[in-house]
């Protein structure tokens, strides 16, 4: 009597507990799926544009530059061209100069090199001189800082030539608001992770799946328990 209530117990409960984790066992199965195929879906290199999936990702002000008719920002690691991806640079974005039709960026570390939008190079600072602090451009010539000094640039042997008298205008990084929105830097393999593990809610969606992995336990208990008892 005792196990035919028992049993009768377990499988009105596990009728139950399966309908309530069904919806949270399809999320994680398909976004599980996604993510054993992010390289074929490319979801690294694209990007939700709806506030649907972005409310999670509150946008933060960046450093940028508006150089010409052009918007130099850095997000973390990135520099970014009009909200365009260009190449991971060293933080922090020093400065850039746009002289004819090539776009120089200066980084910590790093020169990135551009033409018509087009990244052409990117040349590590150090090969010019371990303190190159700053970038700009007069009468015509590309001009980096170095110490005190500033020298011209050769732009064939990538060297610096002779010291330059300074230049008069000198553009500075400005925080730019939130000009880089969050639909440039978080992408569909962010958000599908964060789907699949729950962190997409907050806090308390990472307990609802984890709930849904003890309600899962909990099945497989009680349907190994159902089954065996009625083979006796």
């Amino acid at each position: 009597m005792f196990k035919r209530k028992l049993r009768f117990f377990l499988h009105r409960w596990h009728r139950r507990l399966g309908l309530t984790a069904a919806v949270i066992v399809v999320l994680v199965s398909i976004t599980g799926l996604m993510l054993n195929h992010t390289g074929q879906l490319e979801l690294a290199k694209q990007y939700p544009q709806s506030n649907l999936w972005l409310w999670p990702y509150p946008a933060e002000a960046n450093l940028g530059l508006k150089v010409e008719d052009n918007v130099i920002y850095q997000a973390g690691d990135a520099v970014y061209l009009n909200k365009q991806p260009l190449l991971n640079c060293e933080p922090p974005l020093i400065n850039a100069a746009q002289l004819n039709e090539q776009l120089w960026i200066l980084c910590k570390q790093q020169i990135l090199l551009l033409a018509n939008g087009q990244l052409i190079e990117s040349i590590d600072s150090q090969l010019l001189g371990n303190d190159i602090t700053n970038l700009s451009h007069a009468n015509g010539s590309l001009l980096f800082l170095q110490g005190n000094t500033w020298f011209g640039f050769d732009d064939i042997s990538m060297m610096l030539t002779q010291a330059m008298p300074a230049p008069k205008n000198i553009s500075t990084p400005q925080v730019l608001e939130n000009h880089l929105q969050t639909n440039h830097t978080i992408s569909w393999q962010k958000v599908v992770l964060d789907l699949h593990s729950g962190r997409f809610f907050g806090e308390i969606g990472v307990y609802i799946v984890d709930a849904a992995a003890v309600i899962l336990l909990l099945l497989s208990l009680s349907g190994f328990w159902i089954w065996f008892s009625r083979l006796k």
